[in-house]
């Protein structure tokens, strides 16, 4: 095994992907039950679903560009995290 010390990125990142869609997820169930319970109308249902996605667009927006900005350069490896390679690599023979 080799005990050659490598640093491993810190990948703390927040997946807007994941956010965005997240926040529709729990936006329209919210909507359906507020809407099942009688707490809004059929009205109010018209207007909460385009709401709920402009909000979560612009959620996802805002994380999306203050999170370099709160994270420093990007590609910076942080000095806290080292691993050791214990990885086999396997070389393709050259041509002859």
């Amino acid at each position: 095994m080799s005990t050659n010390r490598q640093t491993v990125p810190n990948d703390t990142r927040v997946k807007v992907g994941h956010l965005v869609t997240g926040l529709v997820f729990l936006g329209l169930a919210g909507t359906w039950a507020l809407h099942q319970a009688g707490v809004i109308g059929d009205v109010g249902v018209g207007w909460m679903m385009p709401a709920i996605l402009v909000a979560a667009g612009l959620i996802g927006l805002l994380v999306m560009f203050a999170g370099p900005l709160r994270r420093g350069r990007p590609g910076e490896i942080p000095e806290s995290h080292e691993t050791t390679d214990d990885t086999l690599v396997i070389h393709q023979e050259e041509d002859r």
